[in-house]
């Protein structure tokens, strides 16, 4: 890598259609979770739009305690990283379209999976934990000490 940096290609498959019946998103999660507490300088980015970063991102933002408001925010502007020049040069109409589909897109991750009913937990951040630490009966779940240990180097610092 360029001055100390590695780099790891994650791959999340069906991250926003399905995440409730694979577990890519939480492995994904706890990578970056395992990089940033051992230390790693660590930075995820998207390759080709298909909103797999969006999803890993959503969940350690929930997993934080930010706003959901907040989080579909930042997810909404997903809209405008490589598509930008294609989508500034069409008609509102079809930004508007775009954009309404960035937000079915969260929503049906909202519905079908953080906030699907059942959960236990009455915030967005209980949820996303739960969801990281119990959904699957099979493959991977992260325990709650690294989770917990995670929430507390990202929030205080220690």
């Amino acid at each position: 890598g360029i001055d100390g940096w590695t780099y790891e290609r994650i791959k999340t498959s069906d991250a926003l259609s399905s995440p409730l019946g694979n577990d890519a998103v939480v492995r994904d999660v706890e990578y970056l979770i395992d990089q940033v507490l051992s230390g790693h300088p660590t930075a995820f980015h998207c390759k080709s739009g298909a909103d797999r970063t969006g999803a890993v991102a959503f969940v350690i933002l929930a997993l934080l305690g930010v706003e959901e408001g907040y989080i579909a925010q930042d997810y909404e502007l997903t809209n405008y990283s490589s598509e930008l020049g294609r989508v500034q040069k069409k008609s509102p109409a079809f930004r508007d379209r775009k954009a309404n589909d960035k937000s079915k897109e969260i929503n049906t991750f909202l519905s079908n999976g953080i906030k699907k009913s059942g959960y236990p937990g009455n915030t967005l951040q209980e949820k996303a934990y739960y969801y990281l630490n119990q959904q699957f009966t099979t493959g991977t779940k992260i325990s709650a000490s690294k989770l917990d240990a995670f929430i507390d180097f990202m929030l205080v610092g220690r």
